[in-house]
C-alpha cells in the first residue's frame, strides 16, 4: 500500500458471496444457493452473450467498489482476502488479467498466528475454522499449479526476511511496477483500520522476521495435538514450496518443550464434541 501505484484496505471479502452466482455454495443463507444458480442460468441465456454477460456486470460492479477504495494514482488494488483460496477460479474468470500472488507461511506459524490473532490466545474454538485447515492447504497449492505460469509464488518467511531486498525487487518486476525501497518503511503510515486482517499489524515498528514463533505459542500438550491433526490436512505441494517435509515436521513437534494444561485439554474436549456433532448433522462453521 504504500507504493504511491498501489491501494488497499484491510480485506474486503464481498467476492465470496457474488461467487454463488458461479456455483460457489457453500455459503450461509435462507434461501438455495443451488437454487440461485439454477435461476441465474437460467435467465442468463436471455442475455445477448449469455453468461459472459453476468460475469461481466460483476467485473464492472467489483471494479467501481476497488476503483472507489483507490487512489488516482493507482494502477493496482490488493485484495487480500485470506478465504479467497475458496474461489480462485471464480476469481481468475472474473478478472483474467489481474495479477495472482500466491503468499505461502509455514503452517506452524501460522496456526500460531490463528491461536493468538483471531483466537484470543486459545484453543477453545478452534473447530470454526476446521475449513480454513482441511481445504485452504491443498487448494492454495493445486490455485498455484493451475495458473503457476501467470501468477507469482512467495514465501512469508522470504518477505519478512533481514535480506528481503531481492525478493521485494523481483515482486515488483512481476507487477511492472518501479522499486521504491521506501516502502519499507512507509507502510507504517497506511491505515489498516477494520475489524479483519492482522489485528496486530500496527503493533509492528519494522518488517522483521519472527521466524518459529509458534515454538512459543504451541506450548501445551493440547495444542500440540491441534498441530499434529493439522499437520494431516497439509497438502504436500504446499509443502514442497516450503521445502518442508511432514516427517520433520512431525519431529520438530515431538522435540518442542511443551507443559500440560487441565484448561486446555478441557476445551480440546469440547472442540472435539462440537466437530463431531457438526460432522454428524454435515454443518460447516465459520467464526
Amino acid at each position: 500500500m504504500s507504493h504511491e501505484n498501489v491501494s488497499s484496505c484491510s480485506e474486503p471479502w464481498f467476492l465470496l458471496n457474488l461467487a454463488a452466482l458461479d456455483g460457489y455454495e457453500n455459503v450461509s443463507s435462507d434461501y438455495s444457493c443451488e437454487t440461485l444458480r439454477l435461476a441465474v442460468k437460467e435467465f442468463s441465456e436471455s442475455l445477448q452473450h449469455g453468461e459472459e454477460d453476468i460475469y461481466q456486470y460483476i467485473r464492472d460492479f467489483s471494479l467501481q467498489i476497488y476503483n472507489n477504495l483507490s487512489d488516482s494514482k493507482s494502477d493496482y488494488f490488493v485484495d487480500k482476502t485470506p478465504r479467497y483460496f475458496f474461489i480462485i477460479d471464480f476469481i481468475k474468470r472474473i478478472f483474467p488479467n489481474a495479477k495472482f500472488i500466491f503468499l505461502l507461511r509455514h503452517p506452524l506459524d501460522i496456526l500460531a498466528s490463528y491461536i493468538m490473532s483471531f483466537n484470543n490466545g486459545s484453543i477453545k474454538r478452534f473447530d470454526y475454522y476446521d475449513r480454513d485447515f482441511e481445504a485452504g492447504f491443498s487448494l492454495i497449492a493445486n490455485g498455484y499449479e493451475k495458473y503457476k505460469n501467470e501468477s507469482y509464488l512467495i514465501s512469508y518467511e522470504e518477505l519478512v526476511s533481514q535480506n528481503n531486498d531481492s525478493v521485494i525487487k523481483e515482486l515488483f518486476t512481476y507487477l511492472n511496477l518501479p522499486y521504491d525501497p521506501l516502502i519499507l518503511s512507509e507502510y507504517k503510515k497506511e491505515n489498516l483500520s477494520g475489524s479483519l486482517g492482522d489485528k496486530n499489524v500496527e503493533n509492528f515498528q519494522k518488517i522483521e522476521s519472527n521466524s518459529n514463533k509458534w515454538k512459543k505459542v504451541i506450548n501445551t500438550k493440547a495444542r500440540r495435538k491441534v498441530a499434529f491433526g493439522l499437520l494431516e490436512h497439509i497438502d504436500k505441494n504446499y509443502l514442497k514450496h516450503l521445502d518442508l517435509n511432514r516427517s520433520n515436521l512431525h519431529k520438530i513437534l515431538m522435540q518442542n518443550k511443551v507443559h500440560f494444561s487441565l484448561a486446555e485439554e478441557i476445551d480440546l474436549l469440547k472442540v472435539k464434541i462440537r466437530r463431531n456433532i457438526k460432522r454428524l448433522i454435515g454443518w460447516k462453521s465459520f467464526s
